[in-house]
């Protein structure tokens, strides 16, 4: 897309699989054959691809992996998975009980609509 004195804007194409589990995401990342990128959110994609970083050619989505989407207290620590959202933060128990700054700093952050992808 172009316009008069405007810059142009090329959309490079990509694939997109979705893993279901920790050793499925490891084995696209793995995949001699792509450049992978992990995909939980996607808020930043389209300022990547505005700025002409795209440098992958599949974007491995890990949003829907069971174990990327907890958050829990184990040995002593709160343990907030890869794929959970700033929205799923600021409501979850453990983190407003132990880690309420925590809380406070993702609900800060964007619109509710970003809260709830980011």
């Amino acid at each position: 897309m172009s316009g008069k004195g405007g810059p142009s804007l090329s959309i490079k194409h990509f694939d997109y699989v979705r893993a279901t589990s920790c050793t499925e995401a490891v084995a696209f990342l793995s995949d001699p054959t792509h450049v992978s990128r992990l995909l939980a959110g996607g808020t930043d994609l389209m300022v990547l691809r505005h700025k002409g970083e795209v440098h992958w050619d599949r974007l491995v989505d890990i949003s829907q992996v069971p174990e990327m989407r907890s958050i829990s207290q184990q040995d002593g620590a709160i343990v907030v998975g890869a794929a959970v959202t700033h929205a799923e933060i600021v409501e979850h128990p453990l983190i407003q009980r132990h880690l309420p700054l925590l809380a406070d700093a993702c609900h800060s952050i964007g619109s509710p609509q970003i809260r709830n992808r980011g």
